[in-house]
């Protein structure tokens, strides 16, 4: 687990978000493709941890990449999502996990989490 430091961050809303990304190393970009997605690291704001997750067992599917992604996603107990680009397949899948999903493309995974926390992402 890896912490963040220096993140101003409203200790009385407790959340944890899903930021899409092409390895595990927190400091990377975000990936644009939710479903493709080799790696899903999940911030919690309660403990400051970025913990990587592995998502290869749905990135490297033929299809259905994306309803994998929004289980693994549910699974994991995020509120959010932060991602390039989510297909319909997945933001229906979202959508009934009560996940919510924004845009975070071009962006490192800090500061999609900043932006996410100052409320300067859009929804996708």
């Amino acid at each position: 687990m890896l912490y963040l430091t220096g993140l101003r961050i409203n200790k009385e809303k407790k959340m944890k978000l899903l930021i899409t990304a092409n390895n595990e190393d927190i400091n990377g970009e975000v990936e644009e493709r939710f479903g493709r997605a080799p790696w899903f690291i999940v911030y919690d704001s309660e403990s400051g941890t970025f913990t990587p997750h592995d998502n290869s067992e749905n990135s490297d599917r033929s299809h259905a990449a994306g309803v994998g992604s929004a289980t693994k996603a549910a699974d994991l107990g995020v509120e959010a999502v932060l991602t390039g680009n989510i297909g319909p397949k997945a933001a229906e899948g979202l959508n009934v996990a009560g996940i919510e999903a924004y845009s975070a493309s071009g962006l490192s995974i800090k500061e999609a989490v900043e932006k996410y926390i100052n409320g300067e992402l859009r929804k996708l």
